[in-house]
């Protein structure tokens, strides 16, 4: 009985310090290194390898876009 209330407690203890805000900001600092993609007119692509290229382009310019 007494090692049930233990775990009760153990659990509860657990499940209400995973609500604390501790205040931490998360920057993101991938745009100050992050270029756009370029190909060579040497370069030999796929087509999905290009399709990889505009996706990587396209969502650097949108999350960019807002500094």
């Amino acid at each position: 009985m007494l090692s049930i209330k233990r775990f009760g407690i153990c659990l509860l203890v657990s499940l209400l310090g995973g609500c604390a805000s501790t205040g931490t900001v998360i920057v993101d600092l991938g745009c100050f290194w992050a270029r756009d993609i370029r190909v060579s007119d040497h370069d030999m692509l796929t087509d999905g390898t290009a399709d990889q290229i505009l996706a990587h382009n396209e969502a650097r310019a949108d999350r960019c876009a807002r500094l």
